[in-house]
């Protein structure tokens, strides 16, 4: 995919994309979930490296390109959640302990 492609669906600017591959600014946690939708890899990989970025979606090729699209969104999304609910825990607790 294209730096111009990739602009035009994280509906960012091209300068932006150029400026995170120099690494002289970052993406919005937003920008890197869509990013990581978008190429079909996992956030992790994306933020870390590590892994190989798609242990999250079970590899066939008998597969229409769709599912295995559709199927690192939910794992993203699952990502999204549980760290969503661990950070809603962790207020719940600082909460619990006002007195």
């Amino acid at each position: 995919m294209s730096e111009a492609a990739l602009s035009e669906k994280l509906g960012v600017p091209l300068d932006a994309i150029e400026a995170w591959e120099a690494d002289e600014r970052e993406p919005r946690s937003n920008r890197i979930q869509m990013l990581a939708g978008l190429l079909n890899i996992s956030i992790m990989w994306l933020i870390t490296g590590n892994s190989n970025g798609t242990d999250h979606i079970e590899q066939t090729h008998d597969r229409p390109e769709g599912i295995n699209d559709a199927l690192g969104e939910i794992t993203q999304l699952k990502e999204t959640l549980s760290a969503a609910l661990e950070k809603l825990e962790n207020l719940e607790t600082r909460l619990q302990q006002i007195d």
